[in-house]
């Protein structure tokens, strides 16, 4: 196993423990505890494991820094081919299989609904990267029933900060992944415009918010055609793209060449398509995605 593999394997395994300490104890914060003689102990413990945690962290961030040297033995990839977003990933894996651990066992749901800490998972959703793990979140909340109590704290959250654009962002990206773990289409219908509404409150704040603009449009794509939607989002990818070539680049900008190239390209417009991706390659010439559609 690499050294970079088995960091991240540490990092998991030190994530799982604290975060199934913190859960706990968060979850039992209500009842009156009687005096434990080995609470400092645990807290000790704890302490050691948090900074066994940030020392996996900095040893894993100077070997990103290193040159990439084949791997050896039953795992073949590169110490440097291991992101900080796959890291990430599982990380948000371990979080949620601690956060539902109780379901497995004899208590079964209720179990389970009392180790998620909806406070705590807020938290980590908005320090999240990638929608790996914020999915992995979101699915650990609807499994444990406290999906409805997470997504209030954001709706709470935006409404105690109305002119805060990314406030009402976070709000409809969080209707948005709580959608995504629903079977119910009612459901869905009403996140999928709850969101919209929040979207439009943050570009209402701040027209150039990215994230809100992207995610907007983004979700249009997913709208029934006959609703016309495929058309708005058009509109607001290349809106985001006049918005973005005004400026610096910035790596998420790629999604915008993607996208948009994309739903040309469902729509069976080949050569819209083909332009938008050679604007995209002019502005980010290394991107082996826009090559990749540029080849087919």
């Amino acid at each position: 196993m690499s050294q970079a593999a088995a960091l991240a394997l540490s990092i998991v395994c030190a994530a799982t423990i604290t975060t199934g300490g913190i859960l706990w104890s968060e979850s039992r914060r209500a009842e009156p505890a009687p005096a434990d003689p080995n609470a400092g102990e645990a807290r000790a413990a704890l302490e050691r494991v948090e900074q066994r945690l940030g020392s996996l962290e900095q040893r894993l961030a100077s070997l990103e820094q290193r040159p990439a040297a084949p791997a050896q033995g039953e795992i073949q990839r590169s110490e440097a081919s291991l992101s900080r977003r796959e890291i990430e990933a599982l990380v948000a894996e371990a979080v949620a299989r601690s956060a539902v651990a109780g379901q497995a066992g004899d208590g079964g749901a209720s179990a389970g609904a009392e180790a998620f800490v909806p406070d705590g998972a807020f938290r980590q959703l908005l320090v999240a990267e990638g929608d790996a793990s914020r999915t992995a979140i979101w699915a650990a909340a609807r499994k444990a029933g406290k999906h409805q109590e997470l997504l209030a704290l954001f709706e709470a959250a935006a409404k105690s900060a109305p002119n805060d654009a990314t406030a009402q962002f976070e709000f409809g990206r969080a209707c948005i992944h709580s959608l995504m773990t629903s079977k119910d289409i009612l459901e869905q219908g009403t996140l999928s415009t709850t969101a919209d509404k929040a979207f439009d409150e943050a570009l209402e704040i701040d027209e150039r918010h990215w994230e809100a603009r992207f995610s907007k449009a983004v979700s249009y794509t997913f709208w029934p055609d006959f609703l016309g939607k495929k058309k708005e989002a058009i509109s607001h990818l290349q809106i985001l793209i006049d918005q973005q070539e005004a400026g610096r680049p910035e790596p998420k900008h790629i999604e915008t060449y993607l996208t948009l190239g994309n739903v040309y390209a469902q729509q069976g417009k080949d050569a819209e398509a083909r332009q938008v991706w050679e604007r995209g390659l002019g502005r980010f010439p290394e991107d082996a995605r826009l090559k990749e559609r540029l080849q087919r």
